[in-house]
């Protein structure tokens, strides 16, 4: 577990808070793994355009991030793109999720600084256009020396088999 003086309770809402306070710290676990899916359909159910679902969902990981270091997670790890969304989706979908994905890093590298945040990628991210891996991999070098939460995100995976363990990252 990170230690308590990553801890920053005092930064939660009132809402976080009272969730946080039902929580048993010694039974927090090491990793919290969150499946990004079901975006374009919340769009969908609300009569907006499928982008505009991925942006909210853009929004909510930064949320769930900060929160994730001030209640000291230590691994935070989000299924974000699957090999599936990049083979079956529409290419210009597909070219959008990259272009948010970049955009999403150059907005929040700072604030993953103020956080301690370390960033992290999983999955054939090799298979990602070139100027994606540029930007990935330049956030990943700005945030090397934090040491709260770690936020690996799984981009281009696979789901069918288990290939990862955090002592792997």
């Amino acid at each position: 577990m990170v230690s308590a003086g990553t801890l920053r309770i005092e930064d939660l809402t009132a809402e976080e808070r009272a969730v946080y306070a039902t929580l048993k710290p010694e039974r927090m676990p090491q990793n919290v793994a969150i499946i990004m899916d079901g975006n374009g359909r919340w769009a969908g159910h609300r009569s907006l355009k499928r982008f505009l679902g991925h942006q909210q969902g853009a929004n909510s990981v930064q949320l769930v991030t900060e929160t994730a270091a001030r209640i000291g997670l230590p691994w935070l790890t989000l299924y974000a793109f699957s090999l599936e969304n990049n083979l079956r989706r529409p290419r210009a979908e597909v070219n959008f999720l990259m272009r948010l994905l970049t955009t999403y890093l150059d907005s929040n590298v700072q604030r993953m600084m103020d956080n301690n945040i370390r960033m992290r990628y999983i999955g054939r991210t090799h298979e990602l256009p070139a100027e994606v891996q540029k930007k990935m991999l330049w956030a990943e070098e700005a945030t090397a020396g934090n040491t709260g939460t770690t936020l690996i995100l799984a981009l281009n995976y696979s789901g069918a088999r288990r290939w990862w363990t955090p002592s792997a990252v």
